[in-house]
Formats: C-alpha cells, structure tokens, sequence
C-alpha cells in the first residue's frame, strides 16, 4: 500500500468541505436569508480560507447539476443566496399553502415595482395593496400582518429593499436581489394580463 501525498490529503479535504457546504447552504437556505461568507469561512471551512474559492466553485456546480440551484454572490450583503433556476413546473417539491400564499403577496407587490419602473413610494404602494383590500394597519384575513411581512420579513429575505431616497420622509421600496433573481419580465407580463382580465 503506497502512502497518501499531499495532494491526496487535499482533495479528501476539498471533497469533504465541499460536501459540508453544499450541506450548510441547503439547510440555511430555509431560512431565505443572505448566507454569509464570514459564516461559511468560521463554521465549514475553518482555517484552510485559501481553498474558499475552489470550494465555492465546485459548490456552485454541483448545486446546478444536482439540485437545480444557482448560488450568487450579493457584494452589498458580502453573503450568498441561492435560488432555485428550474421552472416551477418542473420542481419536483410541492410548495405548500403558506409558501404560495407569501409568493402571491411578493408577486403583487413585486409587479407594481415592475409596472412602476423599478421603485415604488411607500405611499404608492399602500394605495395600490388597498385595491386588493390590503391595508396597512388592519390584519389580513389571508397574509396576517401586511406590514410585518413587508418592511421585515420580505427585506430580510432580500425580497425588496426600502430605500431613503430624498432624506426626507417618504420611502420607496425596489427590487432586492433575490426578488431579480427569482423573478423575470415574462412573468410580470403574464400577471398583468391576467389582472387586466380580472
């Protein structure tokens, strides 16, 4: 039996965090938030940061043949999100009745953005929600608290950003970088010809 090289010990080491990132990724994406690079660096890769970007490399593809995710690296949020690139009628998951249900109030909300050229005033926004008798204040019967949702949930998920454009009061809202990534113009235009069928 011939000894183990180097080389051998490196490729073990890669294969092995490779396997624990991919691991840490799918489990901490649950939570639809950045994942951080510093929390990858402490948690998985510990001491050997110079292999960071081979890992992340094989990372991303294994994630792309196996699992049918891209990984993007967001440099305003130093972290990575991951979004499912198949068709949603081609997933093999069921997404469940909460889960839609989030997604209907992001597409609504993400639509108006669109139609409205990218950034929308928190009052704009309001005034178009409360057409679909969504108000800021009074709990939905179907989504809960609106306003939770929107200014914490959906920016924590990097769903939207709120922006203070002009310093003064007024606050608009535009895309944050998983609501680019997961949504397209093909999409939008699709919703707005059924809403006008509505």
């Amino acid at each position: 039996m011939q000894p183990k090289n180097d080389d051998d010990d490196d490729h073990d080491f890669l294969d092995s965090k490779v396997k624990d990132t991919i691991f840490y990724l799918l489990v901490n994406n649950q939570k639809q938030t950045i994942i951080k690079r510093a929390d990858l660096t402490k948690y998985i890769i510990k001491d050997k940061s110079r292999y960071f970007d081979q890992i992340i490399k094989r990372v991303a593809d294994e994630l792309n043949q196996v699992f049918g995710y891209d990984i993007t690296y967001i440099e305003s949020q130093k972290g990575y999100l991951l979004f499912n690139k198949l068709p949603t009628d081609r997933t093999l998951l069921k997404i469940s009745q909460e889960k839609e249900t989030k997604l209907s109030l992001i597409f609504l909300i993400a639509s108006h953005i669109y139609n409205s050229g990218g950034s929308v005033t928190e009052k704009s926004l309001w005034k178009f929600l409360k057409l679909f008798g969504i108000q800021q204040d009074i709990e939905h019967t179907l989504f809960g608290d609106v306003k939770r949702l929107i200014y914490q949930l959906y920016v924590k998920e990097c769903y939207f950003e709120i922006v203070d454009q002009d310093q003064e009061t007024e606050l608009y809202f535009k895309f944050g970088p998983r609501c680019l990534l997961e949504m397209n113009n093909d999409n939008f235009i699709r919703f707005n010809n059924e809403l006008i069928q509505l």
